[in-house]
């Protein structure tokens, strides 16, 4: 373990039981924001402290915890909000059409099929903000496109994978 990730797991012990308590208040209150169900958001604030633990006994470089620990929420908050992007899509499939007795595993393989019709930016810029959770400036910065042109071709991508499923299951 190197000196600095020794720190970090040494100042995660040397935590006071008030500390953690602070700690887990701000967390809570930033899930908060994400999910107003207390379950919901208790659950990603515990999520967030597993994760950073795991990270922590794995070797993994973590410099400062709790900065740590807000990182893996806000990935956590974007996992959760891309699955309700995800849901409203399917939420969007117009009236009449048999979607409720599709699994998860089924909706996953169509969508996977849709995103083999996008063009490859588009297709890479739905991976990367949708699937990898990373926020939209750094997918812009990969991908090597201006952040409002990357809004763009995501907004153009989410509509056509919401056509597609409507024609799928709108027949």
């Amino acid at each position: 373990m190197s000196e600095s990730e020794h720190n970090v797991a040494s100042t995660a012990k040397a935590m006071t039981d008030n500390e953690l308590k602070e700690l887990y208040a701000m967390l809570m209150q930033s899930a908060l924001k994400a999910t107003p169900v207390f379950d919901e958001a208790q659950d990603l604030v515990q999520e967030s402290l597993t994760r950073t633990m795991e990270q922590i006994s794995l070797g993994v470089g973590v410099r400062y915890f709790k900065a740590y620990c807000f990182q893996v929420l806000a990935s956590l908050k974007s996992r959760m909000f891309k699955e309700q992007k995800r849901n409203q899509l399917v939420a969007d499939v117009p009236e009449g059409a048999s979607i409720s007795s599709v699994d998860n595993d089924s909706m996953d393989m169509l969508v996977e099929e849709i995103l083999l019709l996008l063009p490859e930016t588009e297709r890479r810029i739905i991976e990367l903000y949708d699937f990898d959770s990373l926020p939209l400036e750094e997918v812009a910065q990969r991908v090597g496109l201006s952040h409002s042109y990357t809004e763009r071709l995501l907004g153009k991508a989410h509509s056509f994978i919401k056509n597609t499923l409507s024609q799928h299951y709108g027949q």
